[in-house]
């Protein structure tokens, strides 16, 4: 045998190149790629688990041939299944973690049609394996069973995963494996179910796993697309959350209150204030009456999102502690025709000097508009508003803001639909892919925190415009899991939604369900946005998913926001503030000083203390620990005391904060 066949022959065995695929490997990993599909098997040697490929998850790649090798990575060529393109697949150890990879898709060409590339495919799970996602605030879902989480795909950055990353975590000793996406904005989460049979009301089939998946930059591949895969030997979602703050620290995403109140010393105010919408009726008092009738009932610090007139708005801003803000949305384009049906005059938030040059375009095809909110006439005909590209909101922003600025001094302002999500847009005037759209809403956010030097919320919340955003309104409410403010055939009545609270018998059962079996559910529900992001950002409820509706459910809201250090969200009318003011007094004693006072300090734990996940607590940097009891019976203490039905103890004992 020559010298060069004994070397190819040697290296072949290393590789173990054989008909089941290629293999890398360390002391900590061992990874292999098969020849047919180039699925990946891991194994993991700290705990001898090894992760196969998920029998539900498609063929993504076939005609995988070797280019080149060595110990540490792989590179393939390969054709994807789907869209038929020529791709490289790299595979690598990371030479800095013994316990990561990464895996890097690479390619040129169209995507045919809405195609996408699902890759690398999901792996299997077994027995008492839980999915790991940040749908909305975080999700810890058991594989295997039916639950109420209806997607099958998750963008990330979007409305339904906050941060670019997911993972799956064993009962007991949450060894598992965590996937990073390290391009995470043409990115998704697939989700695999298995047949639907035995499920209850309201469920969907058993979730059997998760992969990810890429999608087109306006119709091509475009960058190279980067998977990172962290093995966890113990820890769980909590190990996750950590792993990925650091990358979001590396990427200066981890911006604290600390550090935002050294540039704007509003922010301060933010901290342990509920967030308050009034929802006026006609003889109601005028806000600047309800604003000071609050503060002076020892609701001493609040947000106010209710806006006002400029006499309102600069009375609420003198009261002390107290924010003022105003909702405005700058995507939704009032057209003309839209306007002239509903019998209104073009405004300063209508935005309709944007029609049509500024409009998304949903594909190539000439006028092919992305539509936004929609209004009914007097007719019941529904008129849906266009949807403005994020890159020419910006200069509107600036136009609109300088305006309202000179007549009502906010100290907040809050941009709706604007945290939500990232699109291509294919408007030749302004193309833009999700990238792109990415840096324009931190520019547009900016133009508010930076340029303005105001407090600004935005809509549902995504780690990225961190830096930019201190409050998200929606995080604690899951995109689909909401309590509803319209049914299929109706839109709820305004005095149900911001007067009395939704009573069960005005919900069809299933999307009741969605909310008291799921969303507002200790057994599903961790907080892995505030483990990453809580000593960064506020999260909130949603406008009509807030603390106080329904009613029955406000001390179940009110015990997730004291375990989770979060804020309340008020709604009401003056009716409804005076027949429930005790309660609201009673809700803002309890968390109001409670979240002042760890508003500074990251989540370093969440623990769940008994087998039915009904008594949890969580930890901050400061030591601080917060206990709940989601549960029905009191709960016994470490220290003696005893914890009663949906309460919660904080330990130690609480100090002052100026």
């Amino acid at each position: 045998m020559t010298r060069t066949a004994l070397i190819a022959t040697v290296l072949v065995g290393a590789l173990w190149a054989h008909a089941a695929g290629w293999r890398v490997e360390n002391a900590t990993l061992a990874v292999e790629i098969r020849t047919n599909d180039a699925a990946l098997i891991v194994t993991d040697r700290r705990t001898g688990r090894t992760w196969h490929p998920a029998p539900e998850a498609p063929c993504a790649l076939r005609n995988v041939q070797l280019v080149t090798s060595s110990p540490t990575a792989l590179e393939l060529a390969a054709t994807a299944t789907i869209s038929n393109l020529p791709v490289r697949v790299r595979l690598a150890l990371d030479p800095t973690a013994s316990a990561e990879f990464t895996v890097t898709l690479s390619g040129e060409g169209d995507f045919p049609g809405k195609a996408s590339i699902p890759y690398p495919p999901a792996l299997d799970f077994k027995p008492g394996d839980h999915l790991i996602v940040p749908f909305s605030e975080g999700f810890r879902l058991p594989l295997g069973q039916p639950t109420l989480c209806f997607y099958t795909s998750l963008n990330m950055y979007a409305s339904s995963c906050c941060m670019p990353f997911f993972g799956a975590e064993r009962e007991g000793d949450g060894a598992g494996w965590q996937i990073i996406a390290e391009t995470p904005n043409d990115a998704a989460v697939v989700l695999h179910r298995g047949k639907p049979e035995g499920t209850r009301m309201g469920e969907v089939a058993p979730l059997l796993a998760a992969g990810m998946k890429w999608l087109p930059e306006l119709g091509r591949f475009g960058y190279p697309r980067v998977t990172r895969y962290v093995l966890h030997a113990r820890g769980g979602y909590v190990a996750m959350a950590k792993r990925y703050r650091a990358a979001a620290r590396r990427e200066g995403l981890v911006k604290t209150f600390r550090e935002k109140v050294k540039e704007r010393p509003l922010v301060d105010r933010l901290l342990g204030a509920p967030n308050v919408w009034y929802s006026r009726a006609k003889d109601d008092p005028s806000r600047l009456e309800m604003a000071r009738e609050l503060h002076a009932a020892g609701i001493d610090r609040f947000l106010w999102s209710a806006g006002g007139y400029p006499d309102e708005v600069k009375g609420i801003g003198a009261l002390t502690n107290v924010l003022v803000s105003r909702y405005v949305c700058l995507r939704d384009i009032y057209h003309p025709e839209m306007l002239a049906a509903l019998g209104r005059k073009p405004g300063l938030y209508s935005n309709t000097s944007a029609w049509p040059d500024d409009v998304i375009w949903k594909s190539p095809l000439t006028n092919d508009y992305r539509n936004a909110w929609d209004v009914k006439d007097k007719t019941g005909r529904r008129w849906f508003c266009g949807a403005q590209c994020t890159s020419r909101q910006i200069p509107h922003a600036r136009e609109i803001f300088a305006k309202d600025m000179r007549t009502h001094p906010f100290t907040g302002r809050f941009l709706d639909v604007t945290g939500g999500a990232f699109e291509d847009c294919w408007n030749p005037a302004h193309r833009m892919t999700r990238t792109q759209g990415r840096a324009a809403q931190f520019d547009l956010l900016g133009v508010v925190s930076r340029e303005l030097g105001l407090v600004c919320g935005s809509e549902q919340g995504m780690g990225c415009i961190v830096p930019v955003c201190d409050y998200f309104e929606g995080m604690l409410s899951p995109w689909g899991h909401r309590t509803p403010y319209r049914l299929s055939d109706r839109q709820i009545p305004r005095s149900e939604i911001f007067r009395d609270g939704l009573h069960p018998t005005n919900v069809p059962p299933a999307a009741l369900a969605r909310v008291t079996d799921f969303s507002l559910n200790p057994r599903y529900r961790i907080p892995l946005f505030e483990l990453v992001f809580h000593d960064c950002c506020c999260s909130h409820w949603y406008w009509y998913d807030y603390s106080n509706r329904p009613l029955f459910l406000w001390p179940r809201r009110d015990l997730f926001s004291a375990l989770y250090a979060t804020a309340p969200m008020y709604v009401f009318d003056h009716r409804h503030w005076l027949e429930h003011k005790a309660e609201f007094l009673a809700s803002y004693r309890w968390l109001g000083p409670l979240v002042r006072r760890l508003g500074y300090e990251e989540m370093t734990d969440h623990r769940v203390l008994t087998s039915d996940r009904l008594v949890q607590r969580t930890t901050f940097a400061d030591g601080t620990t917060v206990t709940a009891n989601f549960g029905e019976r009191p709960y016994a203490l470490p220290d003696g005391g005893v914890l009663a039905p949906m309460a919660s103890v904080t330990r130690p004992a609480e100090r002052d904060v100026p």
